[in-house]
């Protein structure tokens, strides 16, 4: 599949709406998992790559920089309102 798409993860409970290349999650997209987090992003070869924000089930979120899926440069917010305005939950700022 290459492009624009949906598709559904039956056996892990996972949505992503986005864009492939090749087959694989590459590009701008999100992705819904079945604990509640949603990852909104870049991808590359189906990891978190580039500049995304995941939303933690618990209403946090990490924003920032990842890499083969994991964060390697960011900082967590204590919700969405505190990323709007810029403001990081300066008790958790990740420092990589």
């Amino acid at each position: 599949m290459t492009g624009k798409g949906v598709m559904e993860f039956e056996e892990k409970k996972m949505l992503f709406e986005g864009e492939f290349l090749g087959g694989f999650i590459t590009g701008k997209g999100k992705m819904k998992f079945s604990n509640g987090m949603t990852y909104d992003g870049e991808w590359l070869d189906d990891q978190f790559t580039g500049e995304g924000i995941l939303y933690m089930g618990d209403g946090k979120l990490l924003k920032g920089t990842w890499n083969d899926g994991e964060l390697v440069d960011g900082s967590m917010f204590a919700n969405i309102e505190s990323l709007q305005i810029g403001q990081s939950d300066s008790s958790s700022v990740l420092e990589l």
